[in-house]
């Protein structure tokens, strides 16, 4: 299985084999609602992810209540966190005051008062909360939703909903001021009532837009554009129209821009529908015909059940008038190129006129699902499902550069929360350049802790510098492939050594160079496509240089133009997955100053167009054995004298290898080369021709 290369900083997670997902009840003890309001966070910060849930209980009165998780698949109701009772709404939390502690914005109705909630109940971290009287319209039959839509490190608010006065429908936009006020921003956009108001950087400008969905005299969906002033414009894309449903934004293809699933009924009361609406990155959209099943009263999630790292959907609701059974809870998985297939094997109980939730409530990397509403019986019910899809194992190599220490004669350890702590128990192996590595497989997901130990006891220990440290240790979530780590420096979050200058080369002999120019793109630069533009120093050549630190292991691709979709596809052979069913170049950056080898726009080997006619006749006849276990021959055919230069390289893009002949005559040539000490794994073999690759081959050992 081909190894992914990540640093300790940035992890990339590519495709695995899907797995039978299954759903277990765990028998939370829920209230059982519906009308359902529901929020889940960590609310008091131990690491677990925690359930608000408020509804209409069967004898008809309201109820909310803040479930702890006891991190055992068990929940508790907090006797500290006092809310009114409320149902019809919506809730969601957010950290707006800044203090670590998430809050919790609501909207509902209290059938017994009779009153509308909007209200923000703030985390004293102690278990309280506090209601803030804030002068938000009091609505219900609504959605809330929160952004920092100017991005200015404050969370702002978006309500839609019902309100007892003239104009009764109402959308507000309110920013918070920071210091415990929120303003209301002017805007004009259609109030509703049951519809959806949410949040999302559709168009890819690092502001928040928005989406909002229901009934104002008529069916409304709508997507505005934020033009990053406090101002927002209709977007004019065309969304089916519709109320008594829910929107969710994801990126389901894995493309950069995010899409967008709706659902509800509009029209007469037959048009029931849920579409997925494609983002093609121009601010268009495109309807794909998948065959969800249309649902109103529904509720919409999307997460990676399966495991696949791609992210599937959850649909629940009624695909006709509520009452009459035709119910729906169904898991879609994505199979990608926009293919979505029903989970046979889910089993959820149906549910409507509710909500739902997706998190991993007992910490085993996989998203489990809480549902609340009226369920086939027409009673109200609510649940947490635990995901029991299997897990699959992967390898991870941790690796250390040492050169900055003197080694102890005891030798290098790694102590992780996978080996009970143990300072003398796992010794690391010397792989060369002062470099040492462990390897050991893991189930995906599994959260790991872990530090190097120059000897056998701690006090030996490094010190992990604060931003890469979890606990002073350092971290990492397992990925879905096997993993080789950056070689960090001990006690550092980098490679050891200083930066040294790569310069990266590109032949476009064989493409139509884009009028916006050459660029690269790479770990090493935020994977920007418009910021390194390559310059043409002839021959169709293009080149780029970069300072990068010593040992560093980057990925990197070239992009004709200054947009994704005009990156080069890079070949398997010569790459490492990129998370999103395609491949990057990837390179371990050496110890001094180097000028890769300039190949052709997405090969893995030099253009022979564009190169001179006599070099380009040169070329390599054969090498042999191979695979090879000792020696190594190479037969090669000059038609010229020339300088010549034959390296080997491995498969991270490091020189292993170099033999040089000053003034080769033209004509047939052999070398044989002892290369016993090589490790076995695949290599690249280059000719070069007075400093003109002529030919890569890769060899195997």
């Amino acid at each position: 299985m081909k190894k992914t290369l990540l640093s300790l900083l940035t992890v990339i997670f590519i495709g695995s084999t899907a797995f039978t997902q299954t759903f277990e009840d765990i028998n939370a003890n829920l209230n059982d609602v519906f009308y359902t309001i529901t929020t889940t966070g960590d609310f008091d910060n131990d690491s677990d992810t925690d359930l608000f849930l408020a509804g209409q209980l069967a004898d008809g009165s309201d109820v909310s209540i803040l479930y702890i998780n006891n991190g055992d698949e068990t929940f508790t109701p907090s006797t500290e966190a006092i809310f009114p009772d409320m149902a019809i709404g919506a809730a969601e939390c957010a950290d707006f005051n800044n203090d670590s502690w998430l809050d919790i914005l609501v909207q509902a109705f209290n059938n017994e008062t009779l009153d509308n909630y909007t209200k923000i109940f703030q985390n004293n971290g102690d278990g309280t909360f506090t209601e803030l009287s804030l002068g938000l319209p009091q609505t219900y039959m609504g959605d809330v939703s929160c952004a920092d839509f100017d991005n200015d490190g404050n969370i702002d608010i978006g309500i839609c909903g019902f309100i007892n006065e003239s104009p009764y429908y109402i959308s507000r936009i309110f920013k918070n001021n920071g210091d415990g006020t929120f303003s209301e921003v002017s805007t004009d956009i259609p109030g509703t009532m049951y519809g959806k108001f949410k949040w999302a950087d559709y168009n890819n400008d690092s502001y928040q837009d928005f989406i909002i969905t229901g009934w104002e005299d008529d069916f409304t969906t709508e997507i505005f554009m934020n033009n990053g002033d406090g101002t927002f414009t209709s977007s004019g894309i065309d969304i089916h129209k519709g109320w008594l449903g829910d929107v969710e934004w994801a990126d389901y293809n894995n493309d950069g821009n995010i899409d967008l699933v709706v659902s509800g009924t509009g029209g007469d009361g037959d048009d029931r529908f849920c579409l997925l609406y494609k983002n093609n990155g121009d601010e268009t959209f495109t309807e794909m015909n998948i065959g969800f099943p249309g649902v109103s009263h529904s509720a919409l999630e999307w997460a990676d059940f399966d495991n696949d790292n791609d992210i599937d959907l959850f649909i629940c609701g009624t695909e006709t008038t509520p009452g009459e059974g035709n119910y729906v809870s169904a898991i879609y998985l994505n199979e990608g190129g926009d293919v979505f297939s029903e989970s046979t094997t889910a089993n959820l109980p149906t549910v409507y006129w509710g909500d739902s939730e997706t998190a991993d409530f007992n910490n085993d990397g996989k998203p489990d699902l809480m549902l609340s509403g009226y369920d086939i019986t027409e009673t109200p019910y609510s649940a947490i499902f635990k995901n029991n899809s299997e897990v699959n194992s992967y390898a991870v190599t941790f690796r250390v550069n040492m050169s900055n220490e003197v080694i102890s004669p005891n030798g290098v350890h790694i102590a992780g929360s996978f080996q009970d702590w143990d300072p003398a128990a796992t010794l690391m192996t010397n792989t060369g350049n002062n470099t040492y590595e462990y390897t050991q497989s893991f189930d995906q997901g599994e959260t790991l802790e872990f530090k190097f130990i120059n000897g056998t006891i701690w006090g030996e220990d490094e010190s992990v510098p604060g931003e890469c440290a979890q606990n002073n240790n350092r971290f990492l979530s397992v990925p879905v492939q096997d993993t080789i780590l950056t070689a960090v420096c001990f006690g550092s979050c980098s490679p050891c050594g200083d930066a040294v200058t790569v310069i990266f080369n590109v032949d476009m002999s064989e493409q139509i160079v884009s009028p916006d120019g050459i660029h690269l793109v790479g770990s090493f630069q935020g994977w920007d496509p418009t910021s390194s533009e390559m310059t043409n120093t002839g021959n169709n050549i293009y080149s780029v240089s970069y300072n990068i630190n010593s040992f560093e292991v980057i990925e990197y691709k070239f992009i004709n133009g200054i947009d994704w979709p005009e990156s080069e596809i890079v070949p398997e052979e010569c790459g490492v997955p990129d998370g999103f069913d395609a491949f990057n170049r990837f390179l371990e950056v050496p110890d001094y100053d180097t000028a890769l080898v300039s190949v052709c726009f997405g090969s893995c080997v030099p253009c022979i167009t564009g190169i001179d006619n006599k070099i380009a006749q040169s070329e390599i006849k054969g090498i042999y054995p191979n695979p090879f276990s000792d020696n190594l021959s190479i037969e090669y055919y000059l038609t010229k004298k020339t300088h010549t230069e034959i390296c080997i390289y491995n498969s991270i893009g490091k020189k292993i290898f170099e033999k040089n002949y000053s003034n080769k005559k033209a004509g047939m040539h052999v070398e044989t080369f002892s290369l016993a000490d090589l490790s076995k794994g695949v290599y690249f073999m280059i000719l070069k021709s007075d400093g003109i690759v002529i030919q890569t081959e890769k060899v195997v050992k």
